[in-house]
């Protein structure tokens, strides 16, 4: 049989869990006690009664999402051709950066890009051609995976038609 448990500290360990024969991997809720000390210990007894354990090295449980820096947008607020281009403040907390439209990305998700603050270094195709208000949404994640529980919002318009003129009739004009 073995058992699995937890210590944040390094030192104090929570009441084991078990596991079936064989397991390699364990899932488990995880407390917010954000720490770089934290362990695991495993207890393996085998049917005779033999009991050995082994504690992991310590390693960082980090469950807080990151805050998404200011988002400065450096191209125009009309595009004329769905790309939007911005800067990041401070890549401090949000190592990676994610443009979307919609709901909190994945932290799988394949659009994920490095943070950098250099001028214009993050972009956004917007992907269609549908015209007028966009709202952006610029999301973080952190080393750890976490994603950011806010966006920070953005605003651009979409015009990708030239101008049409009409010339209608035109009123006489008389000149004396």
């Amino acid at each position: 049989m073995l058992k699995l448990s937890y210590s944040s500290d390094g030192t104090s360990f929570g009441a084991p869990v078990d596991l079936p024969n064989g397991s390699t991997s364990a899932n488990w809720t995880a407390n917010s006690d954000n720490t770089s000390s934290a362990r695991l210990k495993v207890i393996a007894t085998d049917e005779v009664g033999n009991i050995g354990s082994g504690i992991s090295q310590a390693f960082t449980f980090d469950s807080t999402p990151p805050v998404v820096p200011t988002i400065t947008r450096t191209s125009a607020l009309y595009v004329t051709d769905r790309t939007v281009t911005m800067t990041p403040s401070s890549c401090t907390d949000a190592l990676w950066l994610l443009v979307n439209e919609g709901a909190q990305p994945l932290r799988t998700d394949a659009n994920w890009v490095a943070c950098s603050t250099a001028v214009s270094s993050l972009s956004y195709t917007i992907p269609d051609t549908t015209e007028g208000l966009r709202n952006l949404k610029v999301w973080g994640k952190d080393a750890a995976g976490n994603v950011s529980a806010s966006a920070f919002a953005l605003q651009t318009y979409s015009d990708l038609s030239d101008p049409v003129l009409a010339f209608n009739a035109f009123p006489s004009i008389l000149l004396s």
